[in-house]
């Protein structure tokens, strides 16, 4: 975002304004105008709102900057071809228009809470680039920070509801084939740690974002002393090529909250109601928006 700016959404426009320049447009999905830009978000000199549905108080402009009319507008550079840019939904363009307007190419930094993803002690770091959300907003392979914010959106929307599921997250990065490859016993003591806490805080349900043959493998050759586990097979989403895997992953963790909030019953849900074809672009969007929406109104 702008300094000095806000985000608006240009939804009715007087005839005779359709055709007045935005103070920032974005040319490479067309958006030069206020008619261009109708239905969708835009960066607005913050001077330039005027707020009639709230009292505002007055505060002294000294020291204020003053908007410059004759100052240029400000272009955008475009994260992603013209092709992908014009195919976003409205809420991954605002994600676009945001991210593109930043001052700095720096990685957003994102906390992990120790005691929501079970970590030995301090809280850990992810870092989300300018590449990662590329590669978001193109549909290619997500890195797996994409994952670990909307696990964190996931608990801040459970949260917001009247009934609170309780649910319980390890992190996808301590259990990611690349752990379970190299550090198979580190993963065998976190997994326990995840689900010992769980237990200890009454949590029922333990959601753990894998890569399942590899995970599958690591648990089995756990503890002797570890319960046998016993694997039921579910019926969900099949995923038609290979680069959809984050996005699929992003949608059951979505079904599944609103499933186990809802009082239902996983095992019924899963093994007999749930069909077994793929997403629609519809549903993978809304997992997008919500994805892109978190970002916007959290990290940036």
């Amino acid at each position: 975002m702008m300094e000095d700016h806000l985000k608006v959404s240009v939804d009715t426009i007087l005839e005779q304004y359709s055709s007045a320049p935005l103070p920032v447009p974005v040319p490479a999905i067309n958006l030069s105008t206020l008619g261009d830009a109708q239905g969708t978000f835009v960066q607005w000199p913050t001077c330039w709102v005027k707020f009639t549905s709230e009292v505002m108080s007055n505060k002294s402009s000294k020291g204020k900057k003053k908007l410059d009319i004759h100052k240029k507008p400000t272009i955008q550079r475009s994260l992603v071809s013209e092709k992908v840019l014009l195919s976003l939904t409205r809420d991954c363009k605002w994600l676009h228009s945001m991210i593109a307007s930043r001052s700095s190419d720096d990685p957003i930094a994102i906390t992990l809470d120790a005691s929501m993803f079970h970590y030995e002690s301090d809280d850990s770091h992810a870092l989300l680039t300018i590449e990662d959300i590329s590669q978001f907003l193109s549909g290619a392979m997500i890195n797996i920070s994409i994952i670990q914010i909307f696990v964190i959106a996931m608990q801040d929307y459970l949260q917001g509801l009247d009934t609170f599921a309780q649910l319980g997250w390890m992190c996808p990065e301590s259990i990611s084939s690349t752990a379970c490859e190299s550090n198979p016993e580190d993963v065998k003591v976190y997994i326990h740690r995840a689900i010992t806490e769980s237990q200890n805080a009454d949590i029922d349900i333990l959601v753990a974002p894998y890569y399942e043959n590899v995970f599958r493998n690591t648990c089995a050759h756990g503890s002797e002393k570890v319960n046998k586990i016993i694997w039921k097979q579910m019926k969900c989403a099949k995923q038609t090529g290979g680069l959809e895997c984050g996005y699929y992953m992003m949608r059951f963790m979505y079904d599944l909250s609103r499933s186990i909030n809802e009082g239902q019953d996983l095992e019924q849900v899963y093994t007999s109601t749930l069909r077994d074809e793929a997403f629609s672009m519809a549903e993978i969007h809304e997992i997008r928006d919500r994805w892109a929406m978190y970002v916007c109104d959290n990290l940036l």
